[in-house]
């Protein structure tokens, strides 16, 4: 089909002369060759009534269109097309033929029914009105229906009006790159004021035909992939929602953005099953235990007051989630490229497609107002890369295009390789400059390189994982080392100590030392198992167990699940935690200065990564579980996950670390929760067995007195709790730093102080960051954090009074809620300082009197006028109170 053809009753059509705007009836369809009966053709069973019409775009990447009149029959069923929305894939993402010709949202290439619909709430002073766009409830303005412009590659215009309510709603979809950008701009031409809102229904459906229902994988950031209904509202709308037919970081991928520069944050976002929200134009309760088959995406923009002759502008975008798109300003700029690199499964040191291709586009946009459009010439495009990714030979940073029409886009590319010096997330970024005007921006994103079998090791010993499987797995074939120039060590749970390894396994984690800094290429590798359609299962003694992700991907903790061998069940990671059978936090070894543990927690983060390649501590409170590793990025076993974790989030928390030379422990935390105890509970940590070198180490003592542990979470309220500290530096009278951040989640109503009780010094949490203390021979030293309520024991200056004597002498009287250092300064009119009674002394809990004699500093008698005594006080733990009283000299 060429452009400019309408099509009606299926049959093809020759297009309308256009004059003008007064044409009362027209269309121009563009659609790629071949794809709407590519459609049909798949699914032949159930082919749509061909009694509708419908106008269409088509920029080579996307195509969208709306409904002009008309029905489709799908399945014996008959839906309404006007005003409808469809959009899906021509060529899609550039780098790839998998998502080529591909629905995005159900039904595609036909709008229809609910499957893409916006309701138009208009609420006035007698009743709330919910309208389909585009309806026989209004009218398009002046007669005209929905048209494109004369290419059909960039945009789509349709004009409604409701005239019961005089709200009309303007609404413009443009092909922006990989994205599709509709605004709504809603204008009241009442005589009255009145609410109006916009909902957006879509039915996504990413790569299947358009009579194929399955459940897609939905994925909102910080959250489980959604399973069961998900309504997200004010601050918890998320920045998008990703959607597709299987766990995969490529193609293809629905992405629809609301946090954006150039968009409108809607004010509800609803994930549910299509049927419950397609039920009604706008009201809907969510109920968070019902399973959704067949997922369903909603953003509400509630109703906001127009008043008469006002207007009210809203923009969304959705497209594929493989570009990242900046569409703010004269012209959008995006960049398209693998969320995942791939890797050849024959040769694990090699990357497969050794080099792959990350391209950029450049949109000018087209203006209704031909006297602003302007063709973009000279345009600029320029690739920033990360270490760990290099430009393919003979490929040039910057590339150029002469001439950018309105209304068109024009793409570069370049290609690229990785270089091994980094793998998993590296972010690169590209440059753009467009004349006339000089206008340049840029956009960037992130891509995961996997590992291959090359390796970079530091003297000395590092906590590793080798995810791959191996012909020979004996340590020393694996490295290509003599026995004596490695050691191999893992925790042995049962006898509580390292022990050496004899054979290397994908899953496991290790204690790995070399005698130099060198790079590895590990002998037979191979991906262990399937990793990008099967699962890999790894038994887990009682206690703490050293880990790793057996395969080159990062894996998300929040997708590792668990079995428990007696019942032979599977659950997901966050009921194994709710359980008691496993704890939430993952520690591992940072070897870069100030080497020592880290975390990631499953509570704060479901979505961090474990690394391949990095050994974990994970502490297991059952005997028989198995862990189960995810496929990395293909279809796997279906796991279903709560919303959220059930526990109770914790309140506060505050995070020591201990430094002392190149090395830190930095896994000590102490908080609140409401659902915590003062024992030991699930909410607690027990502290990981120390590194084989000797390092900074801090632990808290359980209120047992016999636990270490790494996190002590205690039950919350507004009263006196201890904490226990130990830290230990590697060797005795070293210099240790300790310092602490969180303060900021601690109730103003609570004071945090850490009490060294060696050097009897006290330091307040909030006045202070950091402490400074050298180790004695033990080479450890002892701390108390006490948390108490402010009330009880706040620094004051509970008085201060100053008066005149018969002698001309000023008495001042002052008084300490606690034993501080004192300041008392004379400030003249200016707040110079002109005499100091007290320079910081100790000053006792109680009154304290001095006498100012009406001198300064040098002993002259200052001139008559008005002065300022001021009195500070600074307690032992950091805590200041200031106090001032005036005072009027005569002469």
């Amino acid at each position: 089909m060429t452009h400019g053809e309408d099509t009606q009753g299926g049959q093809m059509m020759k297009p309308f002369e256009i004059v003008g705007w007064s044409t009362r009836r027209w269309a121009v369809c563009v659609l790629v060759a071949g794809l709407l009966a590519g459609i049909l053709s798949a699914t032949a069973l159930a082919q749509p009534s061909n009694d509708f019409r419908a106008v269409y775009l088509n920029n080579g990447i996307l195509s969208t269109g709306i409904g002009l009149d008309g029905q489709v029959g799908i399945g014996g069923t008959n839906y309404d097309a006007i005003g409808r929305i469809t959009l899906g894939t021509v060529q899609g993402a550039r780098f790839t033929t998998d998502d080529d010709n591909k629905p995005l949202i159900f039904t595609y290439p036909y709008p229809c029914g609910n499957f893409g619909v916006v309701t138009v709430r208009i609420v006035t002073a007698d009743q709330t009105n919910d309208l389909v766009w585009g309806s026989g409830d209004g009218e398009w303005v002046d007669g005209i229906e929905p048209f494109a412009d004369r290419s059909g590659r960039y945009m789509i215009v349709g004009r409604w009006r409701h005239p019961d309510t005089n709200i009309r709603v303007d609404q413009v979809v443009e092909l922006v790159g990989a994205y599709a950008r509709i605004t709504w701009t809603i204008t009241n031409e009442d005589v009255e004021t009145h609410q109006v809102g916009i909902r957006f229904l879509i039915d996504e459906e990413v790569g299947s035909g358009f009579n194929v229902t399955t459940p897609d994988y939905v994925l909102v950031p910080g959250y489980f992939p959604v399973q069961n209904d998900l309504d997200l509202q004010g601050g918890l709308v998320p920045p998008y929602v990703d959607a597709a037919p299987r766990r995969t970081m490529n193609a293809p991928i629905l992405r629809w953005l609301f946090k954006q520069s150039g968009l409108t944050i809607p004010d509800r976002v609803v994930i549910s099953q299509f049927s419950r929200l397609a039920a009604s134009l706008w009201d809907f309760t969510s109920i968070p235990e019902m399973e959704i088959t067949d997922h369903a995406i909603a953003s509400y923009w509630n109703p906001q007051s127009l008043a008469p002759g006002k207007s009210r502008t809203i923009v969304t975008m959705i497209g594929l989630g493989t570009s990242t798109n900046d569409p703010s300003g004269r012209y959008a700029l995006d960049t398209e490229s693998p969320g995942v690199v791939g890797l050849d499964a024959s040769k694990a040191n090699q990357l497969s497609p050794e080099e792959f291709t990350i391209s950029a586009s450049v949109t000018n946009y087209l203006s209704l107002n031909s006297l602003q459009n302007v063709a973009f010439e000279d345009v600029s495009l320029a690739i920033s890369l990360p270490r760990g990714l290099a430009l393919a030979d003979g490929e040039s940073i910057t590339k150029t295009i002469s001439t950018i029409l309105p209304g068109e886009v024009a793409t570069v590319s370049w290609r690229v390789k990785p270089t091994g010096e980094k793998v998993g997330e590296l972010t690169y970024r590209v440059y753009s400059t467009v004349s006339p005007g000089s206008l340049s921006k840029s956009v960037s994103r992130t891509l995961i390189v996997p590992m291959t079998a090359k390796i970079d090791l530091k003297t000395g010993f590092q906590m590793v994982s080798l995810p791959f499987a191996f012909d020979n797995a004996d340590p020393a074939a694996v490295l290509g080392l003599e026995q004596g120039d490695f050691a191999l060590l893992r925790w042995d749970s049962a006898q509580r100590r390292y022990t050496l390894v004899n054979n290397v396994r994908p899953g496991e984690g290790y204690w790995l030392r070399v005698n130099t800094d060198q790079t590895l290429t590990l002998n037979g590798a191979k991906i262990a198992g399937d990793a990008f359609g099967g699962t890999l299962r790894l038994p887990l003694p009682q206690g703490w167990v050293q880990i790793g992700n057996p395969y080159p991907y990062p894996v998300p903790i929040g997708l590792i699940r668990f079995i428990d061998t007696t019942q032979g069940i599977a659950i997901s990671f966050a009921d194994a935690v709710q359980r008691g059978l496993v704890r939430s936090v993952l520690f591992y070894y940072d070897t870069t200065p100030p080497a020592g543990y880290k975390l990631i927690s499953l509570h704060s983060d479901p979505s961090a990564l474990m690394m391949p390649g990095r050994g974990y501590w994970i502490f297991v409170d059952n005997r028989n579980l198995e862990m189960i590793f995810p496929n990395v990025v293909a279809t796997g076993a279906t796991i279903s996950f709560p919303t959220r974790l059930s526990m109770a989030p914790v309140r506060w928390q505050v995070q020591f670390s201990a430094q002392s030379e190149d090395k830190q422990d930095a896994t000590a935390v102490i908080g609140a929760a409401s659902r915590a105890v003062d024992g030991i509970d699930l909410y607690d940590m027990p502290k990981p067995p120390a590194p084989v070198e000797e390092s900074v180490r801090t632990v808290l003592i359980a209120p047992d007195g016999q636990s270490a542990l790494a996190q002590d979470i205690r039950a919350d309220g507004t009263r006196r709790q201890v904490w226990e500290m130990v830290v230990s530096a590697p060797k005795p009278e070293s210099t240790v730093v300790l310092r602490w951040n969180g303060m900021q989640s601690v109730p103003s109503s609570l004071r945090l102080k850490l009490v060294d009780t060696e050097a009897k010094v006290t330091r307040d949490l909030r006045a202070t960051s950091s402490y400074t203390f050298t180790v004695g021979a033990s080479g450890s030293r002892r701390f108390q954090i006490v948390a108490e309520p402010r009330g009880a024991a706040g620094l004051r200056i509970t008085s201060l009074r100053v008066t005149r004597t018969r002698g001309g002498a000023v008495a001042i009287s002052y008084a300490l809620s606690d034993s501080a250092s004192a300041k008392v300064r004379i400030l003249n009119a200016t707040g110079k300082v002109i005499q100091t009674l007290q320079a910081g002394e100790a000053a006792s809990r109680g009154v304290t009197n001095l006498t100012w004699n009406g001198r300064d500093g040098a002993g002259i008698a200052v001139p008559a006028g008005s002065y300022l005594i001021e009195v500070t006080a600074t307690s032992e733990d950091g805590q200041t109170a200031r106090a001032v009283q005036p005072v009027v000299i005569t002469r």
